[in-house]
């Protein structure tokens, strides 16, 4: 179930990141904090697992 569930994890942030980064202009990436917001059920991702990613990358995320 774990397994499955960090596959999941791995997937959804592997088509969102890089859509939310390369939306952003040069200028914009240089001048404003990076920011990943998620939609997506209640409790889908565990509070440590984006505290990790946050920790990783520096990006805020907002969860939804």
């Amino acid at each position: 179930m774990k397994k499955n569930s960090f596959a999941l994890i791995a997937l959804v942030f592997a088509l969102v990141f890089p859509a939310v980064v390369s939306a952003g202009g040069s200028k914009a990436k240089s001048t404003a904090k990076k920011q990943l917001t998620l939609f997506t059920w209640e409790a889908m991702f565990p509070q440590e697992i984006l505290d990790g990613f946050e920790a990783e990358t520096g990006i805020t995320v907002n969860y939804v």
